[in-house]
């Protein structure tokens, strides 16, 4: 299995379960570009991202997919940061851990603020952006912090295999709607 769908799968099992078996070609139609890549956004208005719509739309990977992509440089210095200083990875995975465990966003926001920059500068900086981007597309508050800490947490077990799969993603052809 190639990086593309792995780290698609891997995600999806993270994120999205009920989209496992559908996330590699996800992955594959989102890099293609053109048509493939918008018929992923394609959905009707009544739909909610994370559910399915009254097509049957699924919407929530391709979003993750979307952020990845725009968050791409951010993440792969976070991840040539974490490998770096590979003693340091538990302790990112210890403070994200720590994070999913807190019930509320006020509460994880700040519990994560009293993270020192050094070294967990570029971990918060990235939670934040994509968490924004996230929000950006209608995803709950709530709901785009667990997703993002659960998508980092699961990067973070391979950061060089996940630093080769953010930068297929951000290699993505155009295409979004």
């Amino acid at each position: 299995m190639d990086t593309l769908n792995l780290w698609a799968s891997r995600i999806a099992e993270e994120v999205a379960p009920d989209e496992v078996d559908l996330a590699p070609a996800m992955a594959q139609a989102f890099v293609r570009g053109g048509r493939d890549r918008r018929d992923l956004f394609r959905q009707p208005k009544e739909s909610v991202p994370g559910a399915f719509g009254p097509e049957l739309v699924i919407v929530l990977f391709p979003l993750i997919l979307e952020t990845i992509e725009k968050v791409g440089p951010a993440l792969l210095d976070f991840f040539t940061t974490t490998k770096d200083a590979w003693a340091g990875a538990n302790s990112f995975i210890g403070a994200i851990n720590v994070l999913l465990t807190i019930g509320s966003r006020t509460g994880r926001k700040k519990t994560a603020e009293t993270l020192p920059d050094d070294p967990y500068g570029p971990m918060k900086d990235v939670i934040t952006i994509m968490s924004q981007e996230l929000e950006s597309s209608d995803v709950p508050p709530e709901q785009a912090d667990a997703i993002i800490l659960r998508v980092l947490r699961r990067m973070l077990e391979d950061p060089s295999g996940a630093a080769e799969f953010v930068e297929k993603v951000g290699k993505a052809s155009p295409g979004k709607p």
